[in-house]
């Protein structure tokens, strides 16, 4: 089964209730544990990751807490999914075609990067805005990935970290 991590749900959850109160409101990250159910030691390490993606901001001290860097309108799931785990990349091979000897002319790889694209234009619509105020999101019939293509030189997908990364993850998991 294929789905998104746990620390992405969560800071989906994050990013949801922060844009879900008035703009600039800060919350202390025991109101997020709390309402949104995520373990305290969680919401530190993921609070922590989305400000350096430039999606949260927090201080400390008096009139302090957490709050969204932007407003909730300028912040896609494509955001977050990329702060959390990188690239949208289906296949290692769209950004490293090394890794492959066939990747040359393979219709498999031109059709994994058309998905790839596909995918992330579509978190690309979804904003935190939308989401806080409960708008249902459309979903596209398969016929809109028909005017869509991908090309190597030109959508380069900036996969090498998330390659890394699902790398690592395997190799681990073989220890």
């Amino acid at each position: 089964m294929w789905t998104i991590g746990k620390s992405t749900d969560y800071a989906a959850r994050i990013l949801l209730h922060l844009a879900s109160l008035p703009e600039g409101s800060n919350v202390r990250s025991g109101e997020i544990v709390e309402k949104r159910l995520i373990p305290a030691t969680l919401v530190r390490r993921i609070v922590s990751r989305l400000s350096s993606a430039g999606l949260l901001e927090t201080r400390r001290g008096v009139g302090g807490g957490i709050r969204l860097a932007r407003p909730a309108k300028d912040i896609t799931l494509l955001d977050l999914v990329e702060a959390t785990d990188g690239p949208v990349v289906l296949n290692c091979c769209l950004d490293e075609p090394e890794t492959c000897p066939l990747s040359a002319g393979c219709p498999v790889r031109t059709t994994w990067g058309v998905l790839s694209h596909a995918f992330s234009s579509l978190l690309a619509r979804v904003t935190f805005a939308d989401l806080a105020l409960g708008k249902e999101q459309p979903v596209p019939s398969l016929p809109v990935l028909g005017g869509l293509s991908w090309n190597p030189d030109i959508d380069g997908l900036g996969a090498s970290r998330s390659c890394r990364f699902h790398k690592q993850r395997l190799d681990s998991e073989e220890a």
